[in-house]
């Protein structure tokens, strides 16, 4: 029996992507979203069972690399386009490839990667120089220094020594030694001599002390300076100062006439003589140069004595004259007037 002409209707939309609810098995199309749908066996939830939006994509796979499109195998059974991501599984890459290191510092020796194993790279160093050795060192008298040429990488291109005098001589014109670079040269004084080393200066001062006589020093850069031994002048000497003081218990000269008053040439203001101590007291013979007279005085107090002026006061040493002895045959010598002093002719 042949069965009436049925129209069969779905429900549709034309702004509605995904119909919200339908009985089940109840169809239904989107316009908007180009999908069919139908009611789950529940009647609660729909499903996608196709459309013009699925079919169309099936109808524009294409086995060449265009976007946006379903890839289907050439005539080769290959595919062609772009896999992102990990692959799950992957045995080894169809063409092998190497990986090698070359340049100027380091090579190695190429190594094939296929993916079926890690890649084991030998680097070895490059030779830029052939100096192979060591350089720089030191021995008794002589120190080698290394002289290296670098070039704009940083690498060693040559290498070589020169030497260099590690030592020097020491002479003071008759002897000499030779002082070695590490050893140890000692500056020592000898007696009177000092020697001091500054180390933040680098500097060797010697000096004197206060036992040896130096020119153009004052008393208050070296003090008083003494000589401790004989001393024996073979020239003439000049003193000068205000005081020269000899202690010595005996004088020799020989000088047979002793000059007193040597600065006295241009007038007569000083008195000149000689005296001695005993005591407290001075004993003398002095030419007094107010009256041209000669006093031999004794028992005259020091106070009397003007050592810079060198004077001595006329008054004292006229009421201190003492007595003197002495032979003499001039014909005159009863008729000079006499002094207070004795005078006692034999």
């Amino acid at each position: 029996m042949t069965a009436p002409h049925t129209t069969l209707l779905i429900k549709r939309s034309t702004g509605v992507a995904t119909p919200t609810g339908l009985k089940a098995g109840e169809l239904a199309y989107s316009y908007l979203s180009n999908t069919m749908f139908i009611g789950d066996s529940t009647g609660t939830s729909v499903a996608n069972v196709g459309g013009l939006f699925y079919t169309s994509q099936v109808d524009a796979a294409t086995h060449a690399n265009t976007a946006s499109t379903i890839v289907k195998r050439d005539s080769n059974n290959a595919f062609f386009g772009r896999l992102y991501g990990n692959a799950n599984t992957s045995t080894a890459l169809e063409t092998a490839r190497d990986f090698s290191v070359s340049g100027d510092a380091t090579t190695a020796t190429a190594v094939s990667f296929d993916g079926t194993g890690n890649v084991d790279l030998a680097i070895t160093l490059n030779t830029v120089n052939a100096d192979v050795g060591t350089y720089g060192g030191a021995t008794q008298g002589s120190t080698t220094i290394p002289v290296i040429t670098v070039n704009e990488k940083g690498l060693i291109t040559a290498i070589s020594n020169v030497s260099a005098t590690s030592s020097f001589t020491v002479t003071d014109g008759t002897s000499s030694n030779t002082v070695y670079s590490g050893s140890t040269l000692t500056f020592a004084g000898e007696t009177g001599i000092t020697a001091t080393v500054n180390a933040a200066t680098e500097t060797v001062t010697f000096g004197t002390d206060n036992t040896v006589l130096r020119s153009n020093t004052t008393m208050a850069t070296v003090g008083t300076q003494t000589i401790g031994t004989d001393l024996n002048i073979t020239g003439n000497v000049t003193i000068t100062g205000q005081t020269t003081t000899v202690d010595s218990t005996t004088i020799v000269s020989e000088n047979s006439l002793i000059e007193l008053a040597a600065n006295n040439t241009t007038g007569d203001a000083i008195d000149i003589g000689f005296y001695g101590n005993h005591g407290t007291s001075l004993t003398g013979l002095v030419r007094d140069a107010s009256n041209k007279h000669y006093y031999l005085f004794d028992n005259v107090d020091k106070s009397a004595l003007n050592s810079v002026a060198n004077t001595i006061n006329l008054g004292v040493m006229s009421s201190n004259l003492t007595t003197l002895y002495a032979n003499t045959n001039s014909p005159f010598a009863f008729f000079q007037p006499m002094k207070a002093s004795t005078v006692v002719l034999v």
